[in-house]
């Protein structure tokens, strides 16, 4: 029928169900109680009273209050490779403005979710939390590493150091960068376009060589 919607927007356009809104409903309770206190120190039954449930309705939606940091940290990455794509979708050689919004994005989205990463960073004493960290992490090695390739098979970048090894060298000193900021730990200080710049150019220059203008 002429007008009608295909099954998949109809489905797209149908309000969130219950159970969506409830799950929904304690991510966001988890994330606020991360701000005031460690994931050690925040128990499920708070999470369920915070987000206006009963406790035994958070383990419907998850096992552990760790997968539900993990679905937290998921959404951070969703949101950080969607900021990257113009960088990592396609080679474009040097492009010191790509790459530049790349990092800008990323300071302010870590600025924004620090509550949950710098948590997440703190309790990696736990086994589960550090297999979940490292998963986080590696989400983003393979596409930086196949961007690294790619621009060297194109020639727009001289042969280095394996891209998988190169990617996760970038992606540590991106971490520990990011963090100490987050954190306020810098000494003195810089500001989030500072920082954002100092990463843009060892990006470039890591992976192009030479210098960044």
């Amino acid at each position: 029928m002429p007008g009608s919607p295909s099954v998949s927007e109809a489905v797209a356009q149908r309000p969130p169900s219950r159970g969506d809104v409830r799950r929904a409903a304690l991510l966001q309770a988890l994330e606020r109680l991360l701000r005031d206190r460690p994931l050690s120190a925040v128990g499920i039954g708070e999470i369920a009273r915070d987000a206006g449930v009963v406790r035994s309705a958070f383990y419907f939606y998850f096992p552990s209050k760790e997968a539900a940091v993990a679905e937290l940290l998921g959404d951070v990455a969703d949101e950080l490779l969607a900021v990257a794509a113009p960088f990592l979708d396609e080679p474009h050689g040097r492009d010191v403005a790509a790459v530049g919004r790349t990092m800008r994005s990323t300071v302010a989205a870590w600025r924004r979710h620090r509550h949950v990463v710098l948590a997440t960073i703190d309790a990696r004493d736990d086994a589960e939390v550090r297999r979940l960290w490292n998963a986080w992490i590696d989400r983003f090695v393979a596409p930086v590493a196949a961007t690294i390739a790619a621009e060297r098979a194109l020639g727009n970048a001289p042969d280095g150091p394996d891209p998988v090894l190169l990617a996760r060298l970038l992606l540590s000193m991106n971490e520990r960068a990011l963090e100490r900021h987050a954190r306020g730990e810098d000494e003195p200080s810089f500001t989030d376009e500072q920082l954002a710049d100092a990463l843009t150019t060892t990006w470039l220059s890591a992976i192009f060589g030479g210098p960044t203008a």
